[in-house]
């Protein structure tokens, strides 16, 4: 029962905006405490391949539907892939403890940089030395390096 009493006051005391209390509280919910880490990556950049008629780059429910019929046309015309350069030697380092935020158009590619720095590179190419904490990219994500 102490316990349960314990997390409530944890919870309030994030509720009040003690940002320290919230991430003690996850550590006692999870039964663990959290690795600080740092990421660092240098010339970073990241490309993907369309058809030359198409500007869609990664798919969605809408691009899904016309997948065939779009695929049809590709065979009969025979369309070179084209190289679409997403990301452009980016260079950063977050500190353990930092946090990371991320700004810009639709389109800029904001959440391809997120999901490189979280290893989900389905669907396009990473060119790229990132580390955290000193273990590479290819080491925690084998089957995403490309």
């Amino acid at each position: 029962m102490g316990d349960a009493i314990e997390r409530s006051k944890m919870a309030a005391d994030a509720f009040k905006g003690n940002h320290n209390a919230v991430a003690d509280w996850l550590d006692i919910k999870n039964g663990h405490e959290r690795e600080p880490f740092a990421v660092s990556f240098s010339n970073l950049r990241c490309h993907g391949f369309t058809s030359s008629g198409s500007s869609q780059y990664q798919p969605t429910v809408t691009s899904w539907s016309l997948a065939i019929p779009k695929f049809i046309v590709n065979l009969i015309t025979r369309q070179p892939k084209q190289k679409v350069q997403i990301l452009h030697n980016f260079n950063g380092l977050i500190q353990p403890g930092e946090m990371l935020l991320v700004l810009g158009r639709p389109g800029s590619g904001c959440s391809t940089f997120l999901k490189t720095l979280a290893g989900d590179t389905h669907g396009f190419h990473v060119d790229a030395s990132i580390s955290y904490s000193g273990t590479y990219r290819a080491l925690l994500f084998p089957t995403s390096s490309r």
